[in-house]
């Protein structure tokens, strides 16, 4: 080294150009599986009221909550939080209804058997109120799975969707249904209704809560088609990814300078006498 020069350092490494490629086609397969999804679960929520293709409208929810939780690292971390957090909202608002349809649908059973239906009396008052209680807490995380991509504009219905839920079907049920459920009480207690009328009434009444839900799901329906036109049309840009280590070559951060040296002081010159 002649006297004087400054020590010549390596070039940083330079990622390939597909490394970068990757990710970003990594974000847009999330993207895109979050634009499905969201558009299922419009349809989804435009059908779950319906009698006799609700069950349809339940399988595409289904498949379009799933295609959302699987892209829900494109569009950042609080999004995909809420998403979470939302699935574990539905899973405990629906745990406890459940737990008492089991029983009613055995009770029934039973009874069928014997003729004796006394023992659906303390289990249908609990399955209709369950039922209501489970539309408002699940309603929670309808609004939850897509609160971070809407607008401002986009979340009227969804907030107006979730107060419909805590005030319509209560309504329903205690005011419009309650005598007609608490008749039915009265005749298991009796033996004064058979297997028949019994599975009537509780269809009855599955139908009419459901009527019931229809402004709620109407409402939340809007707000996911609202959200995917806004997705399709590009409006909600995925976040700048963060380097990390599990990204192929690493990927430097946007603005970082690449193949160039660092920054490096001269080093002091030695002159004749210095040690």
């Amino acid at each position: 080294m002649a006297y004087g020069q400054v020590p010549a350092y390596p070039p940083q490494y330079v990622p390939p150009p597909y490394a970068a490629n990757w990710v970003e086609a990594e974000r847009r397969k999330q993207a895109d599986r979050t634009k499905t999804g969201v558009l299922l679960l419009a349809v989804g929520a435009l059908l779950s009221w319906v009698p006799l293709v609700n069950a349809i409208g339940g399988i595409l929810a289904l498949v379009g909550a799933i295609l959302v939780i699987l892209g829900r690292k494109a569009f950042g971390r609080r999004h995909a939080t809420f998403v979470l957090v939302s699935v574990a909202i539905f899973l405990m608002g629906i745990a406890v209804p459940v737990f008492f349809v089991v029983e009613l649908a055995l009770v029934i059973v039973q009874g069928s058997f014997n003729g004796d239906f006394r023992g659906v009396a303390p289990f249908l008052w609990p399955v209709l109120f369950g039922s209501v209680a489970a539309t408002a807490v699940t309603s929670v995380a309808w609004v939850l799975f897509v609160h971070e991509l809407s607008t401002k504009t986009g979340r009227i219905p969804l907030y107006t969707g979730l107060a419909a839920s805590a005030i319509v079907g209560p309504l329903v049920l205690f005011f419009i249904l309650a005598p007609d459920v608490n008749a039915v009480v009265a005749a298991t207690q009796t033996g004064g209704v058979t297997s028949s009328e019994l599975q009537s009434w509780v269809s009855y009444f599955e139908t009419q809560l459901d009527f019931a839900s229809a402004p709620q799901y109407l409402l939340f329906g809007i707000a996911y088609f609202l959200v995917y036109q806004r997705l399709s049309r590009g409006e909600i840009p995925p976040p700048t990814p963060v380097p990390s280590i599990h990204a192929p070559y690493g990927v430097p951060p946007p603005g970082a300078p690449t193949g160039s040296a660092p920054p490096t002081t001269p080093p002091t010159p030695r002159g004749p006498g210095r040690s």
